[in-house]
């Protein structure tokens, strides 16, 4: 089980997700887990969201359970 907290950051849409974590890039080094999501990606029913992360320098998507906190990136207006 990884312990390291788990921060979502959310996006307006899927194509700017991997925009978003390319400027996080840097912060892959500290004891963080991070992944970007769009408020579509979230599964209210079964409680988990799909995202997008770097896995050993790869960009994966993967389902992922509710994060421990949420940076907003989505500036939607509605």
């Amino acid at each position: 089980m990884d312990k390291r907290p788990l921060i979502g950051i959310m996006v307006s849409n899927r194509r700017s997700r991997k925009r978003n974590l390319d400027l996080c890039q840097r912060y892959q080094d500290l004891n963080l887990k991070l992944y970007a999501f769009a408020p579509t990606d979230i599964q209210w029913n079964n409680r988990r969201i799909i995202g997008l992360s770097l896995k050993k320098g790869i960009w994966t998507q993967s389902s992922f359970p509710f994060p421990h906190a949420v940076y907003n990136r989505c500036y939607n207006k509605k």
